[in-house]
């Protein structure tokens, strides 16, 4: 071969050229930089065609990157008679198809071994045509524990969610954690294991409502987080104490007209002042309103209410229209009494979790339970069954010496005994809500409910409900409910299982959609009135975002019946 130094735009093109599809934009636009920076690092080889053009043999794509970086001359290497050109379709294909991709390990590394040699990162991104921000994070990649990139380097890699919290410890915590969590030979790493030891607690800066001049008093450090999403300030901080006392002196110096500061309770609801009556929406100008900081998060919330003088004046005008309208028309029962949807409760969750134990469920259904389990009313985890020495023991099924074991039967058995400790449609903290009553649906837990023609049960029902029931079943109602409360019973009594339709995880599903489907025309409804500024909430920063605001909890889901 020869080596040339020739204008890029004098080559002729390849007309087998291998490579048909063409490199990402970006990609393009990396090496196109590249070059700009430090030229060609391995020249194109080209051959003499009759007349004495060069014709590119294989390299297509540096001559075109070095076209678009403006280069007037390029060293290329020419091959001589010698070398046969029936070989030049395979010299370009092998050429293409035997070269391998750098590890990112080695990437990671290379750029933190650049910018020791004094390469900037503005240099460095420059050269490949990378956002600032990427670079940093190559760095910050770069910077894992020798011992750990070395494990990565074999294949043996974290996922993106331990990798990032893993990155952003400082060298000191990696190394301690490294040398406990450290696997024995022939062994695999339990990153997930590493990544807890090492996760803290960040709260984004997208939350602070107080200044910079209030975080420096507090001694506050914001550190951008590398891996979040581009075009937002990423910035966190692991201070967390520091965050809720400046968080509290700017609500403190910030809080409006007839506001209070309370405390929240371990229900996420406020502690409002004694006798005071909470209320939903918008809060009104002028407007009595609690505001409190959320402990797990640090965000500041509020809600509108009534002081105990004025709610107690409420509250007796509509006991008064109610005892007048009393006078004149009987008071309808409510269709089933409370200890009645506390029976339908109960009755539900021990038919849902005959149904978790004993039905097919496959693993895609089974991790779709698991989701929606986690989605409910009562996750904080609040259960009966589900205390910390619960949740050693299932943990401690699962595994051995540290290990998360790999048997599939032994772990499909475990989460169908979590969900039998998470998912609950008793009428109490431990209710976990419409998720609930769609993962019954789901597996048909149905099948399960218990017989229902009971005195003790159908003894919750008003006149009008016993006597549908005994519709539905074909037993004539009586004059009075106790006797139609009997027949039905008798008529269960050699067989058969009588369940009252409104307690079927169906008719729970449909009643949970349509109300939530009402609660969401409400909001839409709300926020269309508070358009006019007569309405506008008052708040610290002027008009009210209740994004933050909790829903009551009695309206998430409604009823169980």
């Amino acid at each position: 071969m020869e080596l040339r130094f020739v204008d890029p735009r004098s080559l002729k093109p390849n007309p087998n050229d291998p490579r048909r599809i063409k490199a990402s934009p970006e990609e393009d636009k990396m090496l196109t930089a590249s070059i700009a920076a430090i030229g060609i690092i391995q020249p194109p080889v080209v051959r003499a065609l009759e007349g004495g053009a060069l014709q590119i043999t294989f390299g297509s794509r540096r001559v075109r990157c070095a076209i678009a970086a403006k280069k007037d001359e390029i060293p290329v290497l020419v091959l001589t008679e010698h070398e046969e050109a029936g070989e030049d379709s395979m010299r370009g294909f092998i050429e293409n198809v035997a070269r391998a991709n750098m590890s990112p390990v080695d990437v990671w590394r290379h750029v933190e071994t650049l910018e020791n040699q004094g390469w900037t990162e503005n240099a460095i991104a420059a050269m490949l045509a990378y956002p600032i921000n990427a670079i940093r994070r190559l760095r910050l990649l770069g910077r894992i524990h020798p011992a750990m990139l070395d494990r990565m380097g074999k294949g043996d890699m974290p996922d993106d969610g331990d990798l990032r919290v893993i990155a952003s410890a400082t060298p000191e915590e990696q190394a301690a954690v490294w040398k406990t969590h450290k696997p024995g030979k022939g062994a695999d790493v339990h990153w997930w294991q590493i990544a807890h030891a090492l996760r803290k607690d960040r709260i984004s800066i997208s939350i602070a409502k107080f200044d910079d001049e209030l975080a420096r008093a507090y001694s506050i450090v914001w550190t951008e987080d590398l891996f979040a999403e581009g075009g937002k300030d990423s910035r966190t901080t692991t201070q967390v104490e520091a965050f809720l006392g400046a968080q509290a002196e700017w609500l403190a110096n910030n809080l409006p007209e007839k506001g209070v500061i309370v405390q929240p309770a371990l229900t996420d609801a406020p502690k409002l002042p004694a006798g005071a009556q909470r209320t939903y929406g918008a809060i009104k100008k002028g407007q009595a309103s609690a505001w409190w900081i959320e402990p797990r998060t640090g965000d500041v919330k509020s809600c509108g209410f009534l002081p105990a003088s004025t709610a107690k004046k409420a509250n007796s005008a509509s006991a008064g229209a109610g005892t007048a309208s009393a006078t004149a028309t009987s008071v309808a029962r409510a269709p089933i009494t409370q200890k009645g949807l506390g029976l339908i409760g109960a009755y539900r969750t021990g038919a849902l979790h005959q149904a978790i134990q004993k039905n097919a469920i496959d693993d895609s259904q089974l991790i779709g339970l698991l989701v929606l389990a986690f989605t409910g009313l009562n996750v904080h985890v609040d259960s009966t069954s589900f205390g910390q020495s619960a949740r050693r023991e299932i943990a401690g099924k699962i595994t051995e010496g540290g290990a998360l074991t790999r048997d599939a039967a032994l772990l499909r058995a475990t989460a169908r005994d979590v969900l039998t400790a998470i998912l609950s449609l008793q009428q109490n903290r431990t209710n976990s809500g419409a998720p609930a009553l769609y993962a019954g649906f789901a597996i048909g837990a149905d099948a399960y409910l218990p017989q229902m023609a009971t005195a003790e049960f159908l003894t919750c029902l008003s006149k009008d409900a016993i006597n549908r029931a005994a519709t539905s079943v074909g037993v004539l109602p009586r004059e009075r409910a106790k006797d139609t409360r009997a027949t039905v019973i008798a008529h269960f009594k050699d067989g058969g299982t009588f369940v009252l339709p409104s307690a079927q995880f169906a008719a729970g599903v449909a009643e949970a959609q349509a109300l939530d489907a009402g609660r969401r025309a409400g909001e839409i409804d709300a926020n269309a009135a508070n358009d006019g500024t007569e309405s506008s909430a008052q708040t610290p920063d002027g008009p009210a975002d209740d994004s933050n605001e909790p829903e009551p909890p009695e309206e998430e889901y409604g009823e169980a019946a």
